[in-house]
């Protein structure tokens, strides 16, 4: 089996509204909410953010046993997004993975069902 590769989500200048990490250390997910309520969801354990513009993180207890990291700030945009993608040598799931990026384009409720580490840099709306 090959390294993984990453994979770009559609989302290149695409504003965003907020991002939040929710989870434990076993069971945890990135969600990202747009200006229309659209949303994308990839369940992760290794999350990297990056901004070049001022953000707030807001840290939230859920429960006994988990958080919630809150990113928000006045006009934020993606500027990139990747997610590895495990299925890159298995035909049917690779292209199945693929398929799931590519809805990130559009508007709606979202997916990517596998566990993948996820990094995103933030600018601001042009």
């Amino acid at each position: 089996m090959s390294e993984a590769p990453w994979e770009a989500l559609p989302l290149h200048n695409k504003p965003v509204r907020e991002i939040v990490y929710s989870g434990n250390g076993k069971d945890a997910e990135l969600v990202l909410t747009f200006p229309d309520g659209s949303t994308g969801t990839v369940p992760s354990h290794h999350v990297s953010i990056t901004s070049v513009v001022p953000i707030q993180l807001t840290i939230e207890s859920l429960d006994d046993l988990n958080l919630a990291v809150r990113i928000t700030g006045e006009a934020l945009a993606v500027d990139a997004a990747r997610v590895l993608n495990y299925y890159a040598d298995d035909e049917a799931g690779g292209s199945e993975f693929l398929e799931d990026v590519a809805k990130w384009a559009t508007p709606g409720r979202h997916d990517i069902d596998i566990v993948t580490p996820v990094e995103i840099e933030l600018t601001a709306t042009e």
